[in-house]
């Protein structure tokens, strides 16, 4: 489904359609390829105690988050030919023509898996009714209350995924408004976190071997929330890129070490029902933390009264701000809410238990 969607998006401005027509069905194609691919995620999630001892499950873990992080920077320029025209699939050249070899690409790579990984049947399962499927969401939330520590870290896992969320729909708007980056900086500072999320994935794999997967998370969130602070409070450009590079690293890591983590705390044959509810509560995160951020950017703006009463307890205290920091001051706001954000999910996380 997300291939034959994702190849849809790339001839719909071939087909003879309106403007609106186009829209429409541009539309339904990604919500398609996007409900697919998050979908195929929960069994691919799902599948890591299969492939995968319990003892190096943390080292196969970050080897599946640096390559797919290695698979974006390589994404990027397998297509960019097709984009600029230099292997043009149709007349003019543009961005669309990145969809058909990104559904190619997409495909070829999934192959391994469908004909080498092989699946173990467990007993007991039953034949798939979609109404059912739904209903058994609730039945899932309540099945937590079996194994100790799994509700408290899904409820941490939707705080820290909500601010990491949030964090990378809008670091270009932050790096442009509060750093003055261009694009050619934007572009090179994604490049940069993508590369060192691939290296924190491995590195993180072989400390969750080491050290359990809570302890690791659990360094990891700190990593986030003090990265954040300095995100926040800093104006050296210099030191920014190095926090976007710290920033990736965490990024990759927070993946790596949560899955083993779960998987840790539920029996094995009970692994696709709690993937499920882990992708679910991922994905619902990336809706509160947008509403967040919105509404810190709309309110705590220079002469608003959340910052009039900041500038009055931080003069108190020798503290001044100056006319740059004042002019994008709601986005250090929204930062350091996402910071604490991260501080509330550790919170829940510290009493999940340290099983390995």
């Amino acid at each position: 489904g997300c291939v034959l969607a994702t190849f849809l998006m790339g001839i719909i401005s071939r087909l003879p359609l309106t403007i609106s027509g186009e829209m429409i069905l541009a539309l339904i194609a990604f919500a398609l390829a996007t409900y697919c691919y998050e979908g195929g995620l929960v069994f691919y999630n799902a599948m890591l105690p299969e492939v995968s001892h319990h003892r190096r499950m943390g080292q196969i873990s970050g080897l599946g988050v640096a390559l797919g992080y290695l698979g974006a920077i390589a994404g990027m320029f397998l297509v960019l030919p097709f984009v600029k025209g230099k292997m043009p699939l149709f007349d003019p050249p543009g961005k669309d023509q990145a969809f058909i070899p990104t559904a190619f690409f997409f495909l070829i790579f999934s192959l391994p898996t469908f004909l080498w990984v092989k699946q173990h049947r467990h007993h007991g399962a039953a034949k798939l009714k979609i109404r059912s499927a739904f209903q058994s969401v609730w039945k899932d939330l309540r099945a937590t209350k079996k194994y100790p520590g799994v509700l408290r870290f899904l409820i941490s896992d939707f705080m820290f995924e909500d601010a990491i969320a949030t964090v990378i729909l809008f670091m270009a708007v932050y790096t442009q408004a509060v750093m003055g980056f261009g694009e050619g900086e934007k572009t090179l500072l994604f490049a940069i976190s993508t590369a060192s999320a691939a290296v924190g994935s491995l590195a993180c794999g072989w400390v969750t071997d080491r050290i359990g997967p809570k302890k690791t998370l659990s360094l990891v969130v700190w990593g986030w929330i003090i990265t954040l602070l300095l995100v926040a409070l800093t104006a050296s450009r210099t030191l920014f890129w190095f926090l976007g590079s710290l920033t990736g690293i965490f990024l990759g890591s927070t993946w790596t070490a949560s899955r083993p983590l779960l998987a840790h705390l539920v029996p094995k044959e009970k692994s696709g029902q709690f993937f499920g509810l882990y992708s679910l509560s991922g994905r619902a995160a990336a809706i509160i933390g947008p509403l967040l951020w919105g509404t810190v950017v709309l309110y705590c703006k220079k002469d608003s009264a959340v910052v009039n009463m900041l500038n009055h307890l931080t003069g108190a205290m020798g503290v001044h701000f100056s006319d740059s920091t004042l002019q994008t001051i709601q986005y250090r706001l929204a930062i350091l809410a996402l910071a604490a954000m991260m501080a509330m999910g550790w919170i829940f996380y510290r009493k999940v238990p340290d099983k390995r």
